[in-house]
Formats: structure tokens, C-alpha cells, sequence
């Protein structure tokens, strides 16, 4: 089954050339993300999410393409399974959860569009990071390791996806409670130096990786701990050129 869901994703999105992976940082919150539901070019780039990207839901009818929720809350949280439900409710878009997950949520539809998964790969967190790790292939299982956004570079790798725009990958750089797009996001690191390093290592590695590849990878954050190792372009001459 997971190979025919995988196949499905490809089927889908496999003639995208472009895609944006958010994170669930502040700068998403400047973007008017209806704009970007009603641009025309909108129906050519995909758009990954991950999280509890749902609380921005109630601001704007946009909705990401794929979703994925790989994190151990996910298990034990009420509100991030509240979160978490309200992406796998929608049938447009492609969720990907841990199979255990099933036990857990209140979804009753469980349409085609949700993949539960077991075939999960962690890498610990504060690890060195390997070369090409993200080349991994989605059917030895999905990344979860070093951020959330790591599944979703992995199946922009997976699509052959020839321009990436990553924007909410901004780091812990605020003060404390503000390193999310919400308030009641929740869930900040314990060690921000640490996880910026980390963090910082992972998208050095991710840019000579697609670099070496040929893909383009581009900041869209105005505040962001990448903006030293991508080029930065505005969001909206991303999705339109």
C-alpha cells in the first residue's frame, strides 16, 4: 500500500517545477496568504506544511498541498492532535502521520489522502549530518530528523523538484513564546543556540546537496537564521516567475 500512495504523489505532483516548504516560524505571518491562494500561478507550485501550520487556517482559505506531523507529540498531545485533525479532515490534502496516529484521532472520514505510516527514519538530533542523508528513498521510509521541514525537503527530492522556496525556518531567534507563527503554538526548544546550530548545519548540507543536484533553493523569510546560506526572493516573485 505505501508504495501505491507513494506512487500517488508522484502521479499528482510529479510535473511541479517549483515549491514552497513552510515552517511554523513568525515570518509566516506577514505573508497574506489569500494573495497567495488567488495568485494564478498558484496551481503551479506545491506547497508543504508541517505541524501546526492549522492555526493559520482561520486567517485565510489557503491550504498546503501536502502536510506531515512526524513529531512524538503528536501521540501524547490533545491540542496537537486537534491541530493535526484538521488537516487530515480536509480531503485535498496529502497527510502523512504515524500509524499509530489511527488510535488517536477523531477524523471519521478516512479518506485516501491520509497516509499513516511505519516506516519512519531518526537520525538523534544533535548528531553530525551525513552527506546526501536526504537522498533517502520515501520508500526506506520518511525523514524525521533535525526539523519538521526535513519530510518535506525529502519529497521535494522524492518529485525532482527543480526550485524550492523555504520561508518559517526562521530559528529560535526572538525572546521566548515568540518563536512561532502564533502565540499558542507552544513547544520551543529547550537550548536555542544548540537547535540554531543544528538547524543551521542541516540547511548546509541540504544547500550542497541540491546544489550538486541543480535545484534552486531560496530564503522567502524576511527574518531568518538562513539568510546567510540561501539567496533571498520575495514570495511572490517566486511563485510568479
Amino acid at each position: 500500500m505505501q508504495k501505491n500512495k507513494l506512487f500517488e504523489i508522484k502521479e499528482k505532483f510529479g510535473n511541479k517545477k517549483k515549491a514552497i516548504v513552510i515552517g511554523n516560524g513568525p515570518s509566516i505571518s506577514s505573508i497574506d496568504w489569500d494573495k497567495v491562494q488567488s495568485c494564478a500561478a498558484r496551481k503551479d507550485v506545491l506547497f508543504l506544511a508541517c505541524n501546526r501550520i492549522n492555526i493559520l487556517f482561520n486567517r485565510t482559505s489557503w491550504r498546503p498541498d501536502i502536510y506531515s506531523c512526524l513529531t512524538s507529540a503528536s501521540l501524547v498531545e490533545k491540542q496537537w492532535q486537534k491541530s493535526i485533525d484538521t488537516c487530515l479532515g480536509n480531503e485535498k490534502i496529502i497527510s502523512i502521520v504515524f500509524n499509530r496516529y489511527k488510535d488517536r484521532t477523531n477524523v471519521e472520514n478516512i479518506h485516501d489522502n491520509i497516509i499513516f505510516t511505519n516506516k519512519v527514519i531518526e537520525h538523534y538530533r544533535h548528531d553530525p549530518i551525513k552527506k546526501n542523508f536526504i537522498n533517502t528513498p520515501l520508500a526506506e521510509g520518511f525523514l524525521k530528523s533535525y526539523s519538521a521541514t526535513t519530510t518535506l525537503f525529502q519529497i521535494c527530492n522524492y518529485l525532482d523538484i527543480k526550485s524550492i522556496g523555504i520561508i518559517g525556518q526562521d530559528g529560535y531567534i526572538f525572546e521566548s513564546g515568540k518563536n512561532h507563527f502564533d502565540d499558542s503554538y507552544g513547544f520551543e526548544a529547550s537550548n536555542f543556540n544548540k537547535t540554531n546550530k543544528r538547524l543551521l548545519m542541516l540547511h548546509s548540507e541540504l544547500k550542497r546537496y541540491f546544489n550538486q543536484k541543480g535545484t534552486n533553493v531560496y530564503n522567502l523569510s524576511n527574518k531568518t537564521i538562513l539568510e546567510g546560506i540561501y539567496p533571498k526572493e520575495d514570495i511572490f516573485d517566486f511563485i510568479n516567475h
